[in-house]
């Protein structure tokens, strides 16, 4: 029988070779199965402009990411509190954009002073939003703070009488928010805390977060126009800043 194998196979031809190489695939299986899998890096996606378009033109309406200002806000009724004079007012605004519009520009002036022309042409506030209005007395609270000279003493009775008409035209809160919530929040949070009230302060930058995030304020949305944008941007980072 041997001699019969050794008959047919050729001079040249040694089986040591193959048992060589049976060796060598039984211990790549092996060792195969004691290494970690190779990790595959994802594909390079190019020319995907016009996916991201699509993403951004068909998912509108989708997550509620855009700023709407409340078309239903509470008007002042005839009960409204009486305008304060207007050389008072212009005493007091000028000490706010001297010091509070310069470190938080949370407002835009030039629509605040037309909406305070309009009021005080009218001679009321009656037919006014309730959240303007509540901004505007927080504004006239908060240039009571410069004006009197004690920034973290006793809050003035003037400042404090503003701080509570503004307080009370802002609670309670709607069912529905417009950024002057926001704006008005932050600044009674300011009036406070620079009062040493630091648990009403506390409270009122939290209502401010808060309403912020229902508006979507903290969003970089461009919805609106770029003044509206604007002040949504730096209305947010005011918020963080004065929330750190």
């Amino acid at each position: 029988m041997n001699t019969n194998l050794r008959t047919q196979s050729s001079p040249g031809h040694s089986v040591e070779p193959e048992r060589m190489d049976t060796k060598r695939r039984h211990s790549e299986v092996q060792n195969g199965a004691s290494q970690m899998p190779l990790r595959i890096n994802p594909p390079v996606m190019r020319n995907f402009d016009h996916v991201r378009e699509n993403i951004v033109i068909y998912s509108q309406g989708i997550f509620n990411t855009t700023y709407n200002h409340d078309s239903k806000s509470i008007r002042c009724g005839p009960t409204v509190p009486e305008l304060p004079p207007r050389d008072e007012f212009a005493r007091l605004s000028r000490s706010y954009l001297a010091s509070i519009h310069e470190w938080y520009p949370i407002v835009h002036w030039p629509t605040v002073q037309h909406e305070s022309n309009k009021i005080y042409t009218s001679g009321s506030l009656e037919g006014v939003s309730k959240e303007w209005a509540g901004l505007f007395f927080a504004i006239l609270a908060c240039g009571c703070l410069q004006g009197s000279g004690l920034q973290h003493g006793p809050a003035s009775a003037e400042g404090k009488a503003f701080f509570e008409v503004a307080a009370e035209l802002l609670t309670p809160w709607p069912y529905e928010f417009a950024i002057e919530h926001v704006q008005a929040a932050f600044l009674l949070s300011f009036f406070a805390t620079e009062n040493n009230w630091r648990s009403v302060g506390s409270m009122w930058l939290s209502s401010a977060v808060r309403a912020a995030q229902e508006l979507s304020i903290h969003c970089d949305s461009k919805a609106g126009s770029a003044v509206d944008v604007e002040v949504r941007r730096r209305l947010w980072w005011a918020l963080y800043v004065r929330d750190r």
